[in-house]
């Protein structure tokens, strides 16, 4: 039996394929194993805060376990998927594919390129345009940053998945550093400890996620302006102390001159608009009115 379940990251399963945003999951024909697995899953959305969308989830059942298929779908309230199935755009089936069941694909190709035409495309927003006579043809390729500006600029508004894992794992930063729950307990207990997030460096066996974190996060102003931090009379002082006045309470080895000096001025312009109060640090994201971060 397989189950297809829809938006969930699970990576703790023996028989578990993920791709994307969908995991598949392997099982034997075993009604108590199959109560188990929901149990388990309705244990993952509570200890993680995500939502499992039963309802675009599918269960596929061959050999003996489609005798039981209403068993199966009543428990996990999926539907019965049909075979065969795309899947990442490559059709499924438990016995092998046939050719006819590759004619989707094919018919999908020979539509776009039927239409995959310069001349149906602006001449801004053209990914390669064709030159020359029909014996000798050449590629005019187009910059993938002026390719991922939007549509109303003239260009295809190609989404920059880059940018958008970068924006996607700052939100789960936000959460660690504003907010608390299990997930936010565990990593601190694992990674932090008595630490702060500007402390800790990526080590051998840290978790992808985790990784991902520490990238997204903000260097602190000691690796941003190094320099200066290089030749700062003492280093162990504390914030208070140090922002107790504008400009800083900060006192060097030597005068500052030529580019240190402008390194000084852009760190007091950094920490100019900050203001201590008692109590808990909290992080704003500025370019929101409530400092709510938005990906």
């Amino acid at each position: 039996m397989m189950v297809k379940i829809h938006e969930s990251y699970l990576t703790w399963w023996t028989r578990v394929y993920q791709f994307n945003d969908d995991t598949i999951l392997f099982m034997d024909q075993n009604l108590e194993q199959a109560k188990n697995m929901k149990l388990l899953l309705r244990m993952f959305e509570q200890l993680s805060g995500l939502k499992i969308n039963f309802h675009k989830s599918e269960i596929f059942c061959f050999s003996e376990a489609k005798n039981h298929e209403h068993e199966y779908t009543v428990l996990f309230g999926c539907g019965m998927g049909p075979y065969p199935f795309i899947y990442l755009g490559i059709p499924m089936h438990f016995h092998k594919i046939r050719n006819s069941d590759w004619s989707v694909i094919e018919d999908r190709f020979k539509h776009k390129q039927s239409t995959w035409k310069a001349k149906h495309l602006s001449y801004d927003g053209r990914l390669f345009f064709w030159h020359g006579s029909s014996d000798k043809q050449k590629y005019c390729l187009a910059k993938w940053d002026i390719m991922c500006r939007p549509k109303d600029q003239g260009e295809l508004g190609i989404t920059n998945l880059n940018i958008k894992n970068k924006s996607l794992l700052s939100k789960w930063l936000f959460k660690l550093l504003n907010e608390d729950g299990v997930w936010q307990t565990i990593h601190r207990n694992k990674y932090l400890t008595s630490k702060c997030l500007s402390q800790v460096q990526i080590k051998l066996g840290d978790s992808h996620f985790w990784k991902g974190i520490l990238k997204v996060g903000t260097k602190p102003l000691k690796d941003q302006f190094s320099s200066l931090y290089n030749i700062v009379n003492y280093t162990q002082k504390a914030v208070a102390d140090v922002m107790i006045q504008m400009p800083p309470n900060i006192t060097f080895r030597r005068a500052l001159s030529g580019d240190k000096l402008t390194v000084w001025h852009k760190l007091v312009a950094k920490i100019a608009n900050f203001h201590l109060s008692i109590g808990r640090d909290i992080f704003t994201w500025s370019l929101h009115r409530h400092s709510q971060f938005s990906v």
